[in-house]
């Protein structure tokens, strides 16, 4: 994976940075962007100061992704070029991203899929993975096993226990809860356009917006 950090992105004298690697050039990203991320995830941090502020990084791919990992024990949530692209402008659907991601990491998801995997032997033997962010299909990449059981879907249970807690995150920071949907409605129409279909352990879309709506008037 070829990742940049936000905050030095956001830090930039430039208006745009052009995000390169070894490999090539991976595309840009506006330093307007960068700050207005970091702001909505400090923004939905604040009601939850006693909790540990994971690092944001941006990833070099054109996929429509995001997802929670560690890296060296350091909690990153990790976006790519395409779900920058895919959400623009609208802070209400970002805040439902970073808040969806930001529960994974309270509710320790990864921890307890790693534990659960490794008391089965699972992470001597993998070497690669299909990486996913609310269901949506991503790329091979050959990696160790710790990146690799970063990065693996979690449960349909811990996805909707996500969803539910995000939502949580995002009303008490004072963003529209409709975010929430309207993410979910560009994840699906993003993923029409793929030939792969959405990985098993995860709820479809029009279950995910169902839910979340009945969380919206339940006031939960």
């Amino acid at each position: 994976m070829t990742l940049w950090r936000l905050g030095e992105l956001a830090r930039a004298d430039h208006d745009a940075i052009l995000l390169r690697s070894p490999q090539g050039i991976h595309g840009a990203m506006d330093t307007s962007v960068a700050r207005k991320i970091l702001t909505i995830a400090d923004t939905l941090l604040h009601t939850h100061i006693d909790e540990p502020k994971p690092e944001l990084a941006i990833l070099g791919s054109n996929a429509v992704n995001a997802f929670a990992f560690y890296n060296d024990g350091q909690a990153t949530i990790a976006i790519s070029l395409g779900m920058v692209r895919l959400l623009a402008d609208d802070d209400d659907a970002w805040a439902a991203l970073i808040g969806h991601e930001l529960a994974h990491l309270r509710l320790e998801h990864l921890k307890k899929q790693i534990d659960r995997r490794q008391r089965t032997d699972v992470a001597s033997s993998l070497a690669g993975a299909v990486l996913s962010a609310f269901g949506l299909p991503f790329a091979s990449i050959a990696t160790d096993a710790t990146a690799v059981l970063a990065t693996r879907a979690y449960s349909r249970e811990d996805e909707r226990e996500a969803d539910r807690v995000g939502l949580d995150y995002m009303r008490k920071a004072g963003f529209a809860a409709d975010g929430a949907i309207r993410l979910q409605q560009q994840l699906l129409a993003a993923s029409s356009n793929s030939a792969m279909p959405f990985l098993s352990t995860h709820p479809g879309g029009a279950e995910r917006i169902e839910n979340l709506r009945k969380l919206m008037h339940s006031g939960n």
